[in-house]
């Protein structure tokens, strides 16, 4: 990859993986684990309809209902049929929204990391690109973290997770610049598309349900989601 491009890359690696590693050591509970949460649905909330459907939208027209669609429906038949039943933890809500909100950022991030990758063929889209990335990237990683801890897994799975996490945007990179000719537009389109309706599965049908458990608190758990949401527009405003 070109000297700029592994730059960003490492950085954008780093970043995520500082940021979902810190839970490990800063521990939330009851309600603040609640903003946590509520702040992680409005980053969602913010990248699927300031970003992803938006960006997807310009690039295959019409057809993007029919993949956002496709996106939610995935993640609800993986999460029912796949992922669900027999979880053997106490708190099983938290064990089952950390795995499912780890497969729906994975596939972003490799969607990101294709986008990153790509912009070695337009030098002026580059750093744009990157400032996008990266500005979601920590608190989106950190609230995985959070998660993940609070999903009883062993720090041991949890550091796995987050590395995991963490190295998906730059494989994605990496595949981008393996195609020598890139990617179809209509194919990009409809990846962020699908992305898109993951995206709005983990917030409405996972992390919202878990804000408004209790009545109290409800207008901090809104702030919280509106401040998850004005970070994304103020990623747009960075160029995204």
């Amino acid at each position: 990859m070109a000297d700029h491009l592994q730059l960003h890359a490492s950085i954008i690696f780093v970043t995520a993986l500082v940021a979902g590693l810190a839970p490990l050591w800063v521990h939330w509970h009851g309600e603040k684990l609640r903003l946590v949460v509520s702040l992680a649905a409005g980053i969602f909330f913010g990248a699927a309809f300031l970003h992803m459907i938006p960006e997807s939208a310009a690039l295959i027209g019409p057809r993007v209902g029919i993949y956002l669609l496709t996106g939610f429906l995935l993640l609800y038949i993986a999460e029912n049929f796949v992922l669900g039943g027999g979880c053997e933890h106490g708190d099983c809500d938290y064990h089952q929204l950390s795995l499912v909100s780890f497969f729906g950022l994975s596939f972003h991030g490799f969607i990101e990391g294709l986008a990153l990758g790509s912009s070695a063929q337009m030098p002026a889209l580059a750093p744009v690109i990157f400032l996008a990335i990266l500005a979601h990237k920590a608190p989106a990683s950190f609230s995985l973290g959070t998660l993940l801890v609070h999903g009883h897994y062993t720090r041991l799975q949890v550091a796995g997770f987050v590395l995991g996490f963490a190295a998906i945007v730059p494989i994605g990179a990496a595949v981008a610049v393996f195609l020598s000719h890139g990617v179809s537009t209509h194919l990009v389109g409809a990846m962020i598309a699908l992305s898109a309706g993951t995206f709005l599965h983990i917030a409405t049908d996972e992390m919202l349900p878990h804000v408004h458990t209790k009545d109290e608190g409800r207008g901090q758990a809104l702030i919280a989601l509106l401040l998850g949401i004005a970070l994304m527009a103020a990623a747009g405003l960075g160029g995204s």
